[in-house]
């Protein structure tokens, strides 16, 4: 029986739309722990080599609601936060071969810009955003600290 088709009773038996096949493209996939924490940790690198300032790494699992990681960072000027995430999408594209898997969102003329790898959400803030929305104390009782770069 395939999905939405009638079963007994007039009853709609639905068959799970989230097994993805083996040949599926590998940012729909669901990362393993080892993947994601490769990824964030490559965004990580990436952002410290662009000159991006305070930033984190921390681990949602095993809450994992939203996203395995996030990696949250800080830049000077809008500028500067567009250049990040040029670097960030164009670095990870090089490194992972993988696109943002549902983009970007935010403009850097708002202060803040996020990027979308699924089980690694990337943060770009200025500082007074940073600030304001404070993501770090937000996710604090649910999350552990793995990297800090000042």
């Amino acid at each position: 029986m395939g999905t939405g088709e009638q079963g007994q009773a007039g009853q709609v038996t639905v068959t799970s739309m989230l097994q993805y096949p083996q040949h599926a493209p590998a940012m729909r996939r669901r990362r393993t722990d080892l993947d994601s924490l490769t990824l964030a940790q490559q965004i990580a690198a990436i952002l410290e080599e662009r000159k991006a300032s305070e930033i984190i790494l921390l681990d949602l699992r095993p809450e994992g609601l939203i996203a395995d990681f996030f990696v949250i960072a800080s830049g000077s000027s809008a500028r500067q936060l567009q250049a990040l995430s040029v670097h960030v999408r164009d670095g990870v594209r090089r490194q992972a071969e993988i696109k943002p898997a549902l983009g970007q969102e935010g403009e850097a003329v708002s202060g803040w810009i996020l990027l979308d790898y699924g089980a690694v959400v990337v943060h770009l803030f200025q500082p007074e955003q940073r600030a304001y929305y404070d993501l770090e104390s937000l996710w604090e009782p649910a999350t552990q600290l793995l990297l800090k770069i000042q």
